[in-house]
């Protein structure tokens, strides 16, 4: 079976203070959205009830130090990842 997420959005890279996660989602689903340093360590986790279709997310980065990250979304069925970066 294919994931429900279809299509995964982030901008702006770099970010700053706000990360914006664009979902497409082929139904609505609870999804948890994760960031992880890039040694794996998990920063920070959230849970979000979406609609199918289109759903932004905002994520207040301002306490992320620069650097490279990895956002992960999860799905009951799959997940998807970007990496993205952090400039103050």
């Amino acid at each position: 079976a294919s994931s429900t997420i279809s299509q995964m959005g982030l901008y702006p890279i770099p970010a700053k203070s706000e990360l914006n996660i664009d979902l497409t989602l082929v139904k609505a689903e609870k999804v948890t959205v994760s960031i992880y340093n890039l040694i794996g360590e998990l920063i920070v986790t959230n849970t979000h009830n979406l609609s199918d279709g289109f759903n932004n997310i905002k994520l207040d980065i301002e306490k992320l130090k620069d650097g490279a990250y990895i956002c992960k979304v999860r799905s009951t069925d799959g997940q998807m990842a970007r990496k993205f970066n952090v400039i103050k």
